[in-house]
């Protein structure tokens, strides 16, 4: 009795000169990811960002406290977290693969750096309690995220494009991802007003809210609408609007530390202009390669 021959052993049709061409270019884009080791740029200026917020949270840390009002930590604390989402999405879309890099020494020194500042400064606080001398505790921790910043320039310079890379496509901006564009734009002109002023009770409710909200955007790691995602999708006028509503929520937060609350109209002001860009930026148009499938 003869027998069938088992599907699928057949050898297979040698494929075709169009189809050839596109296997050895998605084998070139492969290559060229695994080559660029440095990180993106998005990485490297989030990393030069980061120094700044923690240069300010441990300046103000340190500043003589004209009043019994706390440092407004939570607020650097929750615009770092932000950040460090951001940029995890940003990384990501850019194909950048996370691995050891070459100069490991190198980070480790910087990591010793950073780490012997903050010890530093904190033994200086320590020895010479209650008033420590301004200048002596600061040097340290501006060292040290000075060097942090440098790293973050360093990955900028090493985010280079491998000739033949192709940059993958940026994912829709979908209306999920413009819900929490808003809803960011919002909490951040909130939490501007709330400052400039100044009421504790209005502080504290805005901060329990935010706080909230920033966990829910994180635990949306991998949906279109987490802080991630927005990394991903954003383009410049988005950080752009997000950098400067940031630095006035900073500002605001560095004043009321410091016992200098800033005149509530101007806070007030700044507060409308923050949420008036976020809702501009939200619903600026999709590029022109996402038009045709939405």
């Amino acid at each position: 009795m003869e027998q069938k021959p088992m599907r699928g052993l057949a050898p297979l049709d040698p494929p075709s000169a169009d189809i050839a061409r596109l296997y050895l270019q998605e084998a070139d884009a492969v290559r060229a990811r695994r080559d660029r080791r440095g990180g993106s740029r998005v990485q490297g200026w989030m990393t030069i960002a980061t120094a700044a917020v923690i240069a300010l949270f441990l300046t103000a840390s340190i500043l003589p406290q004209p009043t019994d009002r706390p440092i407004a930590a939570p607020t650097f604390v929750l615009v770092m977290v932000v950040v460090s989402q951001i940029s995890s999405g940003a990384t990501e879309r850019d194909g950048v693969q996370r691995r050891v890099p070459r100069h490991r020494a190198l980070l480790v020194a910087v990591i010793v750096i950073c780490v012997f500042g903050v010890l530093s400064s904190f033994a200086v606080q320590v020895l010479f309690a209650p008033r420590p001398p301004f200048l002596l505790a600061a040097v340290p921790l501006w060292a040290a995220c000075l060097v942090l910043g440098g790293l973050g320039v360093a990955q900028l310079r090493s985010a280079r494009v491998v000739a033949g890379d192709h940059r993958p496509e940026r994912p829709p901006f979908t209306r999920s991802a413009r819900l929490t564009t808003l809803a960011l734009g919002l909490l951040i002109a909130t939490g501007v007003v709330a400052g400039a002023v100044d009421d504790p009770l209005v502080t504290s409710m805005v901060a329990i809210v935010a706080g909230v909200l920033v966990v829910i955007g994180c635990a949306g790691m991998g949906q279109d609408w987490g802080l991630a995602a927005l990394g991903a999708v954003w383009r410049v006028p988005h950080y752009v609007d997000f950098g400067v509503g940031v630095a006035m929520l900073l500002g605001v937060a560095w004043n009321v530390s410091a016992g200098e609350p800033i005149d509530p109209r101007a806070g007030i002001a700044s507060g409308v202009l923050v949420a008036i860009a976020s809702v501009i930026v939200s619903m600026l148009p999709e590029r022109a390669e996402h038009r045709g499938g939405r």
